[in-house]
């Protein structure tokens, strides 16, 4: 703990809404007013807080207000987070052991087989290319044979469920036993070839495994793969795995399954301590980047999820942690008659309904079927910058992007970047992007860059003696990417977008639109959907394309987080956030429009082709359960001719009231998406379910939520049981302007 951390809060830091138990909960609740360790402002934008501003929360002035030590809260606090960081854990592992269903599995297998294509022509070896004449002197990567499939297999990990060991294609052939004989062989499967070197005194591989490629079929024969055959050449579609080799004699070929993969299993079988010792490591390595320690994990134990107080059966109980919009929350379920459980019972498993700003305060593990939580178990398919992106690139495949979503490219691929480094080669008319790292809020990281920049960021000095950057081939670096052996890139947790250089302007500044996409309903056999609409944020500068003002975040980005810290903002911060009806009249004053009603209804249109686009997209990728329900925040621009162009999609909307129009929005978005949920899980008294269409919820809540969507699984007779045709799709088939790239 450093002396800054410890200089004393603010005498108004401490001033903060303290929580006002259900009176069933004040009597049995010793603790009832007892501020004990305080909360962050709701009023300040929403994010998730900081070690550090916790600490400083600890320090000072928490003595007096909670009357304990700085060492029993800084205990208290540590006990706090080693749960979060076992409940995140536990979460972490019941996501990866959730199996998959046939469909994703296929799925998965093409989109294997399409992620190996991606890098084709990319060259075999440095050691072949060291000469300067050679075409592939200095490339910016190299794949051999199982480089290949192990690049594939690193670029899917987050869909596959493994990060694969950096063995070669013996380790890659103890981890795939699954046999399969030539006619059953499907695309995705793996071809690997035994041989013995023709040249003497070159060590033999184990299990005399010398080279893999991919089954991809078709052709000629019906048996092409795609693979590195060639020693000077490249990754290319082969006629046959059939074949002859100059530098070995081929024993045997192996067909094996691609489905051990599949289930997300990877682990060598037949020798694993040689591996293990070969990696001076085990098979741990096989999971998921672990956890970095702290002093936090030094707490972790295993204390009863359900301490406490015990509950009334009859009661329908709520958890809502202290944060965020917490009291409209608390305030709308109170009103339909739950009881809040004390901020303390946030582990607790017992409860009807909780609310928390992210999914890991949620144990899913331990979640009961028909327990409302307010994240879907695996919400980051969108509400995470690079699952956004993953999720529209396989709902969209050649036709990427869609008009509504600029071109963007992930930087933790060596596939994407080699893609984007080709395609802003000699473009001038596209050379601003905008950087944007992964994993973090608020505006964090986000910097708009030229092309130049660009290519600066994601390629390394080259080694001209050893042409190469060699790095252990799987290596996990400091912000979970995954390297490559031979690369000339530098790869990072983030992306790199196409920066839109002519937006529509208010006033001259730049603006963006926070409307609200609720899940309602997603369960195996149920998908139902809703659209709200938000508000207007606008920066505090006006908008300029100089380069010299490329790094002013007051200009370029529009997060509330961002223009707060302007000097200007007490001043000026209830004219940087505008309603509906404003936008509608300035669209009208400005030639944009006919009528304030038009304009609106226009872009509310818009938005909500885009949203139910993007949640059509993610639909059978999100962990389907009764129980689970979000409301997201979707952020947009508009063009200068009014396209939408969805920025990110938000786990946790700020709740938060600064002025009128957010307290016109956000109160009426919070309790109508109470009803459409409540109304979305109705049970008889028998305890079975009652089954209703979204258009039903949506008639019976009324409001200003609009049905997108509501979609049955395929052996549900729609028509039959509501009398209308298979689902329902309530969004116009709206043709948005193409973009001109």
């Amino acid at each position: 703990i450093t002396n800054a951390m410890l200089s004393p809060l603010k005498e108004n830091d401490m001033n903060l809404p303290q929580p006002v138990l259900s009176p069933s909960k004040q009597a049995s609740n010793p603790n009832a007013g007892n501020p004990g360790i305080p909360s962050f402002n709701p009023l300040a934008p929403s994010s998730e807080p900081s070690d550090e501003d916790i600490m400083l929360q600890l320090a000072g002035k928490t003595e007096k207000a909670a009357g304990g030590s700085l060492q029993g809260n800084f205990a208290k606090f540590r006990a706090e987070r080693a749960r979060q960081k076992k409940l995140a854990r536990a979460n972490k592992k019941h996501l990866k052991e959730t199996p998959k269903t046939q469909e994703q599995k296929d799925a998965l297998r093409i989109k294997f087989v399409e992620q190996c294509k991606k890098y084709m022509g990319v060259p075999y070896h440095p050691s072949y290319h060291k000469d300067p004449s050679s075409p592939y002197h200095g490339a910016p990567l190299y794949l051999d044979c199982c480089g290949l499939t192990r690049r594939a297999l690193q670029d899917l990990a987050e869909d596959f469920g493994f990060v694969i060991g950096p063995g070669n294609q013996a380790y890659q052939f103890e981890t795939c036993p699954e046999e399969v004989a030539e006619a059953d062989l499907k695309p995705g499967d793996l071809i690997f070839t035994a041989g013995t070197y023709f040249k003497e005194g070159k060590k033999p591989q184990k299990h005399d495994m010398v080279h893999i490629e991919v089954f991809i079929g078709g052709g000629e024969s019906g048996l092409q793969t795609i693979g590195a055959r060639r020693q000077t050449g490249v990754v290319e579609i082969l006629p046959s795995y059939k074949f002859e080799s100059k530098s070995y004699k081929i024993t045997k070929q192996y067909l094996r399954s691609l489905d051990t993969w599949l289930s997300g299993k990877c682990a060598p079988l037949l020798d694993p301590k040689y591996w293990e010792t070969k990696f001076k490591t085990n098979t741990a390595h096989l999971d998921s980047c672990p956890d970095k320690k702290s002093v936090f994990d030094a707490c972790d134990d295993d204390e009863d999820n359900n301490e406490g107080e015990a509950l009334d059966e009859n009661a329908k109980y709520f958890y809502v942690n202290k944060s965020n919009g917490w009291k409209l929350v608390s305030d709308a379920l109170e009103k339909r008659g739950f009881t809040r459980l004390p901020f303390e019972y946030n582990f607790r498993t017992q409860f009807d309904l909780k609310w928390v700003e992210g999914r890991s305060a949620i144990n899913y593990a331990q979640h009961q079927d028909g327990q409302l939580v307010n994240h879907i178990s695996n919400n980051d398919v969108i509400t995470n910058k690079i699952g956004l992106l993953t999720t529209l690139q396989d709902a969209y495949g050649a036709d990427f992007p869609p008009a509504f979503f600029p071109m963007t490219y992930r930087l933790d691929r060596p596939a994407d970047v080699l893609q984007m480094l080709e395609n802003i080669e000699g473009d001038e008319e596209n050379k601003f992007w905008i950087h944007k790292p992964s994993g973090k809020n608020c505006g964090k990281g986000i910097e708009v860059i030229t092309s130049e920049a660009v290519k600066e960021l994601v390629t390394k000095p080259k080694d001209e003696e050893n042409n190469e950057n060699a790095v252990p081939s799987g290596a996990v670096g400091e912000d979970g990417v995954i390297e490559s052996r031979y690369s000339n890139l530098n790869l990072e947790n983030g992306l790199v977008q196409k920066y839109l250089t002519k937006p529509l302007l208010l006033n001259g500044k730049k603006f963006d639109i926070r409307v609200y996409g609720l899940v309602s309903r997603c369960t195996p056999t149920q998908f139902t959907s809703f659209y709200h609409p938000g508000y207007v944020r606008l920066s505090l500068e006006d908008f300029t394309m100089d380069e010299a003002r490329l790094g002013d975040k007051f200009v370029h980005l529009t997060n509330a987080s961002v223009q707060k810290k302007h000097q200007d903002y007490k001043e000026r911060g209830v004219e940087s956030i505008w309603s509906f009806d404003q936008l509608g009249e300035y669209l009208v004053a400005n030639g944009k429009a006919e009528s304030k009603e038009a304009a609106i209804e226009d872009l509310n249109d818009k938005f909500q082709f885009v949203i139910n686009s993007v949640l059509k997209s993610a639909k059978n990728k999100f962990n389907r359960k009764r129980g689970f329900f979000d409301l997201l925040g979707f952020d947009f621009m508009l063009s200068e001719d009014l396209s939408p162009v969805l920025l990110e999609v938000n786990t946790n909307p700020a709740l938060h009231l600064d002025c009128k129009v957010m307290e016109d929005v956000i109160p009426n978005a919070v309790e109508e998406t109470m009803d459409l949920v409540m109304k979305s899980h109705e049970m008889n008294e028998d305890g079975t379910e009652v089954l209703k269409s979204g258009k039903q919820i949506a008639e019976e809540v009324g409001g200003r939520f609009q049905l997108l969507n509501d979609t049955f699984d395929e052996g549900f007779d729609y028509a039959g049981r509501f009398g209308v045709g298979k689902g329902i799709d309530a969004v116009k088939a709206l043709r948005l302007s193409p973009r001109s790239d």
